[in-house]
């Protein structure tokens, strides 16, 4: 669908782009169709009860998790003399603006700084910057990322199960409703 791949910035990559998708190396399946499987999610989500809301809530963090994973970070001299890390490059930087609009993140360069830098409390009560290394700061990425991404499926699978039991009364037991999603 052109207007939501516009709509959540996904217009201007092919699927192997993303990094957290290419890794995978299969990409495409002979038998299958993404358009018409794009298809079947949205008439299911439909089925299901969802509404208008809570297609976009979903669209905005799958679409937040695959742009962040692009953002790629590098060694930069600390004010201090030491080393720390920022983003990477104009690419990065602009992926982690998508990322930071599409969550509601009002300042990039805030969440920049929550990537690559921890604050301390020292005895006293005041603040210590400690800079993050490239490698620590994507590692925070794929926290922040993989935290996203677990929310919401915990949160679809709640959602799809009570649209279950719903649907067949509510004398199935939980047990069977996540027998039906999985």
């Amino acid at each position: 669908d052109d207007e939501l791949l516009q709509k959540y910035s996904l217009n201007d990559n092919e699927p192997d782009d993303y990094h957290y998708v290419g890794q995978s190396g299969c990409l495409e399946v002979e038998s299958k169709s993404d358009e018409d499987d794009f298809t079947e999610v949205k008439d299911a989500m439909k089925d299901l009860n969802f509404n208008d809301m809570d297609s976009h809530n979903l669209w905005t963090v799958v679409s937040s998790v695959l742009h962040l994973g692009n953002v790629n970070f590098k060694s930069v001299d600390d004010t201090r003399g030491g080393e720390g890390s920022g983003v990477d490059n104009d690419e990065s930087k602009k992926k982690l603006k998508i990322a930071s609009d599409l969550l509601g993140i009002v300042s990039p360069e805030w969440f920049e700084r929550a990537l690559t830098i921890t604050l301390l409390k020292d005895v006293r009560g005041s603040f210590i910057a400690r800079r993050h290394s490239p490698m620590t700061a994507t590692d925070n990425r794929n926290a922040i990322c993989k935290e996203l991404y677990n929310r919401t499926f915990n949160w679809l699978v709640q959602k799809i199960n009570k649209a279950v039991q719903r649907d067949h009364g509510s004398g199935g037991s939980s047990k069977e409703s996540i027998m039906v999603v999985g």
